[in-house]
């Protein structure tokens, strides 16, 4: 607030030193800042005209430009006279001379003392000859009269001081119309049929589905709008102008197409680059369940329809066939071990709920988060109408009152089919981590010794075998386009969700993994030994400890 633009040689770097410093201070708008910098301005013509332009920030410089500061040589016989006024102004008036004898002034165009340069005869002469000036004959000493000249005018900004070939705004202009983003022809008045319109985040945005291009990308002028993480990536883009392009860091974004809603790892790149705000790429297209139609006129991405088999006949299967390279005595064995235990053998989602621990969650603040749900299309919503009726005949969710309401979506699992998922991210913000550690995996490789047979366990949803702890219910409260319910069994995708499950596995199996028969993480377990007939023993005495606590598998 203390620096004006005396300091400084031109009015344009007393704007750009000042912004400098303001940038660093948080919290100013840009009237704010543009006023802060006008204030500074001690020609009071040029601060009038800067707060009549009500120019931003960034103008701000590129507007000063155009002013130059007045002489400030102490030889100059026109004392407080700006060069401005000559240029600006039509009625030029001049200020005394300073106060000193004439014989001790020195003339500046002749070398002759007794007179100052502006009263020369010589220079008055020369100047008369070309226009600049007029004199008056009366007295000894002829006094100039100055004729103003009038200012070139740009034809282009409309800005005085330059001409239209040296204009700075057309040929920053011009610079942008020629970085076209791997279009095959020139923009045209109609809209490009390339380019639909979808919706991140509420917000809509021009997509341009581009099949050349491996990746998708962003501009970054788009990611003020959005609440997104930059994780970082390096890649150098080629297509999109006459020089390679460094990226480093995409984000994740769900975009709702009309037919599909999917979350996209998008690329970020300078928005000078992009003639759209967002290009959806091969990574999409290529996806399992997603088909990308396209006419002469329009085109869309909707889900893929599945075809499925027509059943002739149904046959009941009594024998589970079993992939082992046991024989005989060893394989009799194995299957009556797997007779004992086969009511706990299942597939799909567990009723069972295990009794070792339960699920507590603990946050930081009181502030209930609460979404709308995301937009999905007619196909998705049915698929989540099927799984929300799976998990309430189960008794993994419940209807919900809760002021908690967290937003799902669809993922593809590798078999093709759709999972569930609640994005708890906003809830995770605030849950205290739970710091019960994971185990390493090269102890576990170190811990494998002489064993050489191994058997695998993989516990059947896992999580959803893990009971919520009752003051916690209501913390998982989640939203679908048709209603709003909560976790009974601790879900997927929580902070602490697979520390607590290490929790409780591993003391469920205590005994076992201190006497060196298994090692368990998460919801894998693996049972070592050094012969068949040990590793049956371990197996039965494992899958009894599971099945007392009320794990299935």
């Amino acid at each position: 607030m203390n620096t004006n633009s005396d300091n400084y040689a031109t009015y344009a770097d007393y704007a750009r030193r000042s912004l400098l410093r303001l940038r660093i201070v948080r919290g100013l708008s840009d009237e704010l800042i543009s006023a802060i910098v006008i204030r500074g301005i001690t020609d009071p013509q040029i601060k009038a005209s800067a707060t009549n332009a009500k120019r931003l920030p960034n103008d701000l410089v590129e507007f000063l430009s155009t002013y130059v500061k007045p002489s400030t040589s102490k030889n100059s016989s026109i004392r407080g006279v700006s060069q401005n006024y000559a240029v600006k102004s039509k009625n030029v008036s001049y200020l005394p001379p300073r106060k000193r004898r004439f014989d001790e002034a020195k003339c500046f165009a002749c070398g002759q003392s007794g007179h100052k340069q502006a009263q020369c005869n010589k220079r008055c002469k020369v100047n008369s000859e070309e226009g600049a000036s007029t004199f008056s004959s009366n007295n000894t000493i002829p006094k100039p009269v100055f004729v103003p000249t009038k200012p070139d005018t740009c034809t282009f900004c409309k800005k005085s001081g330059h001409k239209i070939e040296n204009c700075f705004a057309k040929q920053k202009s011009e610079s942008r119309n020629k970085n076209n983003v791997n279009f095959c022809r020139e923009n045209q008045t109609t809209r490009n049929s390339d380019v639909i319109v979808a919706v991140i985040q509420g917000v809509p945005v021009d997509v341009l589905i581009d099949s050349g291009s491996t990746i998708s990308l962003i501009s970054s002028s788009l990611l003020k709008h959005f609440k997104c993480t930059h994780k970082p990536a390096f890649r150098i883009l080629k297509g999109l102008g006459s020089q390679e392009i460094e990226t480093t860091s995409y984000v994740t974004l769900p975009i709702e197409f009309d037919g599909i809603t999917l979350e996209v790892d998008m690329f970020v790149v300078d928005s000078e680059y992009m003639n759209t705000p967002v290009i959806v790429g091969t990574d999409v297209l290529n996806r399992k369940g997603v088909r990308y139609i396209r006419t002469r006129d329009s085109q869309l991405l909707t889900t893929e329809t599945i075809k499925s088999d027509k059943v002739m006949a149904v046959q009941s299967d009594v024998s589970i066939p079993i992939n082992t390279p046991l024989v005989d005595d060893e394989l009799q064995q194995l299957l009556a071990i797997i007779n004992d235990f086969s009511q706990f053998l299942i597939s799909g989602t567990a009723t069972s709920t295990v009794k070792t621990g339960s699920m507590v969650i603990r946050l930081k603040s009181d502030t209930p988060i609460n979404y709308r749900p995301y937009r999905l299309s007619h196909a998705e919503t049915l698929r989540v109408r099927e799984i929300i009726k799976d998990l309430l005949d189960k008794g993994v969710i419940q209807e919900s009152e809760s002021d908690f309401a967290s937003p799902i979506l669809l993922v593809k699992k590798k078999d093709g089919s759709d999972r569930m998922c609640v994005d708890f991210r906003k809830l995770n913000d605030v849950t205290i981590k739970d710091r019960f550690p994971l185990p390493r995996i090269d102890d576990h490789i170190d811990r494998l010794g002489r064993n050489k047979y191994f058997t695998s366990l993989d516990m059947a949803t896992g999580f959803h075998q893990i009971p919520v702890a009752k003051e916690s219910v209501p913390l998982t409260g989640f939203v679908t386009p048709e209603g709003h319910y909560e976790y009974l069994k601790m879900p997927y995708g929580l902070a602490n969700a697979p520390v607590i499950y290490q929790r409780i596995i591993t003391k469920t199996l205590r005994e076992h993994i201190e006497s060196g028969e298994i090692l368990v993480y998460i919801d894998d377990v693996l049972i070592l030994s050094r012969t068949i007939e040990q590793g049956l023993i371990f197996l039965r005495r494992v899958l009894t400890t599971l099945t007392d606590a009320g794990f299935f598998y």
